[in-house]
This record gives C-alpha cells, structure tokens and sequence, in this order.
C-alpha cells in the first residue's frame, strides 16, 4: 500500500472486506487516489467532501485515516467540516471513544466546535450507550460561558440516550434537562400554550414526551400544593397512530415498546415511572388524548 492509501475496511471487522463500488464514500475515495496518482495534490476541500461521504456511510475508520494524513500535512489540515464528518461516522458505528479522541483533537488543532460537532458526539454517546458522557456535554453546553447553546436535536438526543440506557436513577437528571430545555425555549414555549392543563406530546420522541409528562405532572403538583389553582383533568395530546421508533433516539429500553402508539405508551408511563401508579383514560369522544382525572390526581 502506498504511503496516504486509505485501507478500506469492514464497518466492524479489521481484516478488508469486498467493498461495494456502487457507493459514493468507496466511489469518493478512489477519486481521491486517482488524483494523488495524476498528480493533482487534493487540497482541504477535497478532504472534507470525501470525510463528508464516509461519515454518511458510517465508515469511521476510512474517516479516522482520512484526518490523520491531514493533520501529518501542513497544508491540508482538517477543517471544522472533516472533523465532524469523522465524529458523525464513529457515531454511526457506536466507536465512542473514537468520537471524543476526534472532539479532542480539533480543539487542540484550534478549531472551536460548533452545535453541529456537539449533536454529533452526543449522537455518538447515545449509540454507545453513554448517558453520563452524553449528560455532561448538555452540560457544558449549557454553561453560561459557553459560546454554543443547544437545540431541539441536542436535547432530543441527550433525552433519549437517558432512556435508552434504562437507567431509572437518571430520571431526575431527565426532569433537569427537561427544564433547562423549556428556560431556554427550546420546547413548551409559554407563547404556545393555553393551560397547564392539557399538553400537546404529538410529534415527540417517545423519550421527550416521558420527559414532559413528568415535567407536567410535577409543575401542576406544585400548583396544587401552593394552592395557586385547583386541581382538574389534565390532557395529554398524543393522537391515535403507532409510532416508528427508528433510531438510536427513539429506542426505548422495553423491547416490547416496538409498534407501540404513543398515547399507549404514555399510560403505561404514567401506570409505571412514577411514585405512585396513575391511571388514565381514553375518552371515547377525544381517541387521540389521555386524560388524567382529577380525583387520581389528588390521590397521588
């Protein structure tokens, strides 16, 4: 093998496998050899969209490759754009480590990663099945001085790497994300509803929803308690149709949870994730809701 060669390997095995010719990172790196053969010296850019394709198809160690012949060469250094392409295809493979080593070097390379390179390990985290990890970089991304804030996909992903770990101590560190979610506008804006009373979850993961019933359920216990308002039903929005639960984000730790509609899933949330069991009902007039009553409320 020639010295700057990518060795095209399998996706988790070491030795070399046939590679398919049809797709575009196999067809994007011979490009790239086929210019080094011609002569032509590839420049950044040409790195970057050939990181970009492999990241795409998962291929973290072709990515991985790719960035240290950039960093051995002066005038080829990996951009903010190779860096995350790599990250993206460790996290497509489940390769952690590998991701945060990545995360590392770019910031010693002096690039600052922005909220694209920050999803991207988290998503990393989630399929690696790190919640802690994960947690810790909501965290940082949280803090005051940090240059990048997160949004919907950061919490959505951090969210369900909590629940896909089934951690149930990490329920409370799901409740904080949640909220920090909601002070900085990211989900249940306060322009966009009309009552503490009913909350509309159709369209959310199967995690975020958890997190907002439970965010929900907690805010109108506190109501209650201050004597602020009234206990009465309360409505959760989640429409009729079964849900896909197609990725890292939306897999939940209860295999049995598969095809399950979300208005389903929420009262076995409500039956099973709480102090004490809540029992809800379907109305007959309204199939897409759930409805916690008023008098199961105040038992609980």
């Amino acid at each position: 093998m020639s010295q700057g060669q990518i060795t095209i390997t399998s996706p988790d095995e070491k030795r070399e496998t046939p590679p398919d010719r049809d797709q575009l990172w196999y067809k994007a790196l011979r490009i790239l050899e086929m210019m080094k053969a011609d002569g032509i010296k590839p420049d950044a850019f040409s790195y970057s969209n050939v990181i970009s394709a492999c990241g795409f198809a998962g291929r973290w160690r072709e990515a991985m490759e790719l960035i240290q012949t950039q960093r051995a060469d002066p005038r080829v250094r990996p951009n903010i754009v190779s860096y995350t392409s790599a990250i993206s295809a460790c996290a497509r493979s489940g390769r952690f480590v590998e991701a945060e080593e990545l995360f590392s070097d770019m910031k010693n390379d002096g690039i600052e990663p922005d909220r694209v390179s920050y999803n991207s390990l988290i998503y990393a985290f989630e399929v690696g099945n790190q919640p802690e990890k994960a947690v810790a970089i909501w965290e940082e991304m949280c803090n005051e001085n940090s240059k990048i804030s997160p949004d919907i996909i950061t919490v959505t992903d951090v969210l369900g790497t909590i629940e896909r770990s089934g951690n149930k101590y990490l329920w409370e560190t799901s409740d904080m994300v949640f909220a920090e979610a909601v002070d900085r506008k990211i989900l249940l804006r306060s322009d966009l509803l009309d009552s503490i009373w009913e909350m509309d979850l159709s369209g959310m993961t199967f995690p975020v929803a958890k997190a907002a019933c439970r965010y929900a359920l907690f805010r109108i216990r506190r109501v209650v308690q201050s004597g602020e308002e009234d206990a009465q039903d309360v409505t959760f929005i989640t429409g009729v149709g079964k849900q896909r639960q197609g990725n890292p984000s939306e897999s939940l730790n209860d295999k049995n949870i598969a095809g399950t509609s979300l208005r389903e899933y929420m009262q076995q949330v409500l039956r099973e994730e709480f102090d004490l069991p809540i029992f809800s009902t379907i109305p007959k007039s309204a199939p897409g809701t759930v409805v916690v009553k008023k008098d199961m409320l105040d038992k609980w």
